[in-house]
């Protein structure tokens, strides 16, 4: 038997995230594409080869901040929206899409919005989700945090 694999789930919330893109306009600029090198550096890694880069691209792209282009990185209409807005509301709707992108976040919006979140949102996240007995209480805290940044959880109810 293999290994079991978690229903992917961004690494860290979409706060870091949007810091990470902010980050890469303060020390690359806004490009029309990336190098994975440039990239790597911009978002605070030495390189574009180790685990740790590769999660962060993954959560990037999951949040659709970012894109694979060819060998390079290409940052979103999304992600332009945060960085550049060109409109008073822009950045707060460019900000609740990259909420809701990851599927599972997608699927969790959908299945509790206007609801309170239960209680035991851990267990059905292994239940009802796919995500791994090990991971289910991080995967929560991810999903929670992302939510409540993009002004999409009022305690504990998806709005």
């Amino acid at each position: 038997m293999g290994i079991q694999r978690s229903k992917p789930y961004p690494s860290f919330s979409l706060d870091e995230a949007v810091s990470r893109i902010m980050e890469l306009r303060q020390k690359a600029g806004i490009q029309q594409k990336y190098t994975k090198e440039v990239f790597a550096q911009g978002i605070g890694y030495k390189n574009g080869s180790n685990g740790a880069f590769i999660r962060a691209i993954a959560a990037l792209s999951q949040y659709n901040l970012v894109i694979k282009d060819g060998d390079g990185y290409t940052l979103t209409s999304t992600a332009r929206s945060i960085l550049n807005p060109t409109s008073e509301t822009a950045v707060d709707e460019a900000v609740r899409a990259a909420a809701v992108s990851p599927d599972l976040f997608k699927s969790l919006y959908e299945d509790y919005k206007g609801s309170e979140l239960p209680t035991l949102l851990p267990n059905i996240l292994v239940q009802n989700y796919g995500i791994l007995d090990g991971v289910k209480t991080k995967a929560q805290h991810v999903f929670m945090t992302s939510m409540e940044y993009a002004g999409m959880l009022d305690g504990n109810t998806l709005l």
